[in-house]
């Protein structure tokens, strides 16, 4: 079975440099982060739940006609809080995070970190998770290969089309150099790529 995918909902950034606003004001409130759904066939994979509750049900039923327990693994690309939000609503999942980050969350102490794998290798059969440091010093994505050619879901590492475009980190972003050396590396490897803040796009076409 070919892997196939869904973006569930479509994230937003509170401020865009690249439209001529400040990286020192918000001009919005929405700090939603796009969601995506992977099925490899032996694995439904939750990327970044960025909703609870009848929110969630109510999306993925929307977007794949499918209910919170059909999913069996929630992967979340890093520790900030808009990724995190519905992780624990899936009571048949199992909850990762790739292996770095997820050593900087258990020592935050936060409750839900005890809940969470180590993620590294391949996460399911065709999904391999990788390394995208910058906006934080784990974060990692995941890339597979689908009908339409290599997707990569990466979270932050790349927060919309224009930072891609620009190889620029967000104004949060830990390591700006690393940020756009993580983003030059997805270029030559990805043909589809899905941001942390954004609708997917094709590589090609930036």
């Amino acid at each position: 079975m070919a892997i196939e995918w869904v973006v569930l909902n479509i994230g937003a950034i509170t401020r865009n440099k690249f439209w001529g606003e400040s990286d020192d004001s918000a001009y919005r409130q929405c700090i939603l982060c796009t969601s995506t759904l992977i099925m490899t066939g032996d694995d439904v994979i939750l990327v970044d739940p960025s909703v609870t509750g009848e929110q969630m049900n109510a999306m993925l039923d929307a977007r794949r006609g499918i209910k919170p327990d059909d999913v069996t693994k929630v992967f979340m690309t890093h520790t900030h809080g808009d990724h995190l939000v519905g992780a624990e609503h899936f009571k048949n999942a199992e909850l990762y995070m790739p292996e770095i980050e997820l050593k900087a969350f258990i020592q935050s102490g936060f409750p839900l970190a005890k809940k969470i794998k180590p993620a590294e290798g391949e996460l399911s059969a065709g999904v391999s998770v990788i390394s995208m440091p910058g906006h934080t010093k784990g974060l990692g994505g995941l890339l597979f290969e689908a009908a339409e050619g290599m997707v990569a879901v990466t979270g932050d590492g790349v927060m919309t089309k224009d930072f891609f475009k620009f190889r620029a980190g967000y104004y949060n972003s830990l390591d700006f150099d690393e940020a756009s050396r993580s983003i030059e590396k997805l270029a030559k490897t990805a043909d589809i790529v899905v941001p942390g803040h954004d609708n997917y796009f094709i590589v090609s076409a930036v």
